[in-house]
C-alpha cells in the first residue's frame, strides 16, 4: 500500500502509479484505492515472487490543487526549491509466512 499525504484525483490514481519487475516489465493486477483517495494499494495477477520490484509515479500525477511531483504550485516562493520528488518507489514483497497471510 502506498499512503498519500493528500488526496489526489481517482482517475490519476487509476492510471498514475504502475507496477514493475526487475526487468522492467509492467505487472499485471488490480488496483485498490482507498478512502477519500488517501491510499493505493495493488494486488498482482500472480502471486509475488521474492524479487524486486518497482512503482513507478507518473510526473503528471496531480492533487487536487494541480500540484504535480514535479510542479509543485502550492510552495513558499521565498523558500529555496526542494529537490525533485522520487518517481520510483523500490520494494520486495516479503514470503507470506512474514506477512502473516495463512
Amino acid at each position: 500500500m502506498v499512503a498519500l499525504a493528500s488526496p489526489l484525483d481517482r482517475g490519476g490514481l487509476e492510471t498514475g502509479l504502475k507496477v514493475f519487475d526487475g526487468s522492467g516489465k509492467e505487472v499485471a493486477g488490480q488496483i485498490e484505492i482507498g478512502a477519500q483517495e488517501r491510499s493505493w494499494s495493488f494486488h498482482p495477477a500472480q502471486p509475488w515472487k521474492a524479487a524486486a520490484y518497482a512503482v513507478r509515479v507518473d510526473g503528471e500525477l496531480e492533487d487536487v490543487a494541480g500540484n504535480t511531483p514535479l510542479r509543485p504550485f502550492d510552495r513558499d516562493l521565498k523558500e529555496k526549491m526542494s529537490p525533485p520528488q522520487r518517481l520510483t518507489l523500490l520494494f520486495q514483497p516479503r514470503p507470506a509466512a512474514q506477512a502473516g497471510v495463512k
